[in-house]
C-alpha cells in the first residue's frame, strides 16, 4: 500500500483501476479531486494489472496523497469478486457496498458528486434510491426497466445493442433480424426485448456535461479525448447503423431508449457494454450470462446462446 493510509470506521470509494494512460478517467486528478470534495469518504485507488514497482514509483512521481493499492496478490480483486476495470465500490462505515459503477459514463462520474456527500453525511437512503441495482443470477431484478416486463409466465431475452458499436454493426451485417425471427418463430411464447440506444447525439448536451464535470474535478481529470472534441466543437465522426423499425416477429420488441432514462440497462443494471445478452426465465429472475455475454459476438452464436437456454428452460418445466 502506498499513499495515504486506509482509515476503519468511514465510508469508502474503492476504485479499481491500472496504470494505462490509454483507460479514460484512471488519473490521480480525479481520485485526489473526489478526496478534497468529499473528506468524509477516503478514496482508495486499486491496481490489479500493474507491476507493483510501477505502482510504487507513479505514487512517488505525482506525489499522491489517496491511498493506492498495488493488488499482486489479488486479495482485493478476489474479496470484491470482480476483474472488470475501471469499476467503483461505495462502502458504507461498516464496509457494506452501497453502490457501484462500472464503467467511465461522464453522467455517472458527475452524479457521484451527490452520491459522495450523501455518503459523507450517512445518507445511505438517498444513496440507494439512485443506485444500480446490478443483475444476479436466480434473483429477480430488484429495479424494473420501465418497458421490460419480466415474470410474464415465459422466459424473457433481452438484447441490449448501440447503433454506434462496432461489434453490433457486425452482428447485424451476419443477420441479427433474421436469426432472432428464427428463434422467436420456433419459441412465440418466449418474450424478447432488444434495447437500443437512440441514433441521436446531442453535443450541446454533451458539451454541458463536459463543463460541469471540469467545474467539479478539474480540467486534470477529463480525458484530452472529450476536451478536443469539446473545443473542435464536434466528436469523431463514427457512423450509426440502426437496427431496422419493421420486419420483426410479433413476440420481439425493439426499444429505443436515451442514456439514463427509465430503460437504460446500463443505469439501473449495471451492464457497461454493448452488444449485451441477458437471460430471464418465467418467473422473471435472471439466469445469466455470468458476469456478462462474453462472445463470441457473432448473429449465429448470440442465437445459439439463446436457444440453448430455451431448451434448458423448457425441459426444466418439463420435469
Amino acid at each position: 500500500m502506498q499513499g495515504g493510509l486506509i482509515k476503519q470506521g468511514m465510508p469508502s470509494l474503492v476504485f479499481f483501476t491500472m496504470l494505462d494512460p490509454a483507460m479514460a478517467y484512471e488519473t490521480v486528478a480525479l481520485a485526489t479531486a473526489w478526496q478534497k470534495r468529499h473528506p468524509g469518504v477516503q478514496v482508495i485507488l486499486v491496481d490489479t494489472r500493474s507491476n507493483p514497482e510501477d505502482v510504487r514509483a507513479w505514487v512517488r512521481r505525482e506525489g499522491v496523497t489517496v491511498a493506492v493499492i498495488a493488488d499482486e496478490d489479488d486479495a482485493f480483486e478476489e474479496a470484491f469478486d470482480t476483474n472488470r476495470l475501471p469499476i467503483l465500490y461505495l462502502l458504507d462505515e461498516r464496509g457494506i457496498i452501497q453502490d457501484k459503477i462500472a464503467g467511465n459514463s461522464l453522467e455517472r462520474f458527475i452524479e457521484l458528486d451527490q452520491v459522495l456527500s450523501w455518503a459523507a453525511a450517512g445518507d445511505w437512503d438517498s444513496v440507494a434510491a439512485q443506485r444500480s441495482e446490478w443483475l444476479t443470477v436466480g434473483e429477480v431484478p430488484r429495479r424494473s426497466l420501465a418497458d421490460v416486463p419480466l415474470g410474464q409466465g415465459a422466459p424473457t431475452i433481452v438484447y441490449h445493442t448501440s447503433p454506434f458499436c462496432d461489434l453490433c454493426q457486425r452482428i447485424v451485417e451476419e443477420g441479427l433480424q433474421e436469426q432472432l425471427n428464427a428463434v422467436a418463430g420456433d419459441y412465440p411464447e418466449v418474450n424478447f426485448i432488444i434495447l437500443q440506444i437512440a441514433d441521436t447525439f446531442d453535443f450541446e448536451a454533451f458539451r454541458g456535461q463536459v463543463e460541469t464535470f471540469t467545474a467539479l474535478y478539474g480540467r486534470a481529470a477529463l480525458p484530452d479525448v472529450l476536451l478536443l472534441a469539446v473545443e473542435r466543437g464536434r466528436l469523431p465522426d463514427v457512423p450509426a447503423v440502426p437496427l431496422p423499425l419493421a420486419g420483426w416477429a410479433e413476440n420481439i420488441r425493439l426499444i429505443n431508449y436515451t442514456s439514463h432514462d427509465a430503460n437504460d440497462p446500463q443505469r439501473w443494471w449495471g451492464q457497461p457494454l454493448t452488444p449485451a445478452l441477458m437471460l430471464f426465465d418465467s418467473q422473471g429472475a435472471y439466469q445469466g450470462p455470468l458476469p456478462i455475454w462474453e462472445g463470441p459476438y457473432s448473429a449465429q452464436a448470440l442465437e445459439q446462446v439463446i436457444r440453448g437456454f430455451l431448451e434448458l428452460a423448457e425441459q426444466s418445466e418439463n420435469e
